[in-house]
């Protein structure tokens, strides 16, 4: 298989990677880890809360090893990538061992300028939006292939 050329193939290939193993974590544990409902909730809480505060908050639930965790590294991961665009980032990420872990990758985040920061903003929200087309929502599509006779019209005789 050959390395996608364009920025935004690499993107969604980086993405459908994540959201492969999410779904299949949360597939092995039953719905108790439910990977994608948070990364369907990271763009809202992003363009609500901007990226450091929902880091923050996906940075607090860091240590319970649940989807908050995995999302938070998705993120990271892929700033850490080769094919990441704003390669300041990569940059940054990989000037110390400690920038690799949690408490100094959030470090980054609240360090950067108002340019880099929208930047860097842009970048999740994308990436977020390629990782929600991935994410398998098993409750979503339950429910809506399920219909009752209720829910029908019946004809008037």
């Amino acid at each position: 298989m050959s390395k996608p050329q364009n920025l935004e193939a690499k993107r969604a290939l980086k993405a459908f990677t994540f959201a492969e193993i999410g779904n299949k974590k949360q597939k092995d544990t039953k719905n108790k880890f439910n990977y994608s409902a948070a990364v369907q909730e990271l763009p809202s809480m992003i363009r609500m809360n901007g990226l450091r505060a929902t880091m923050a908050f996906f940075y607090s639930k860091y240590s319970k090893e649940d989807q908050h965790q995995m999302v938070f590294e998705n993120v990271r991961d892929w700033f850490n990538d080769e094919d990441e665009p704003t390669k300041f980032m990569r940059a940054k990420l990989q000037a110390s061992p400690e920038n690799q872990k949690p408490a100094g990758f959030m470090k980054i985040l609240l360090e950067l300028t108002d340019d880099e920061y929208r930047i860097v903003q842009a970048e999740v929200l994308t990436l977020a939006n390629w990782m929600i087309r991935f994410v398998k929502n098993d409750n979503m599509n339950a429910s809506s292939t399920k219909t009752t006779t209720d829910d029908t019209e019946q004809p008037q005789t």
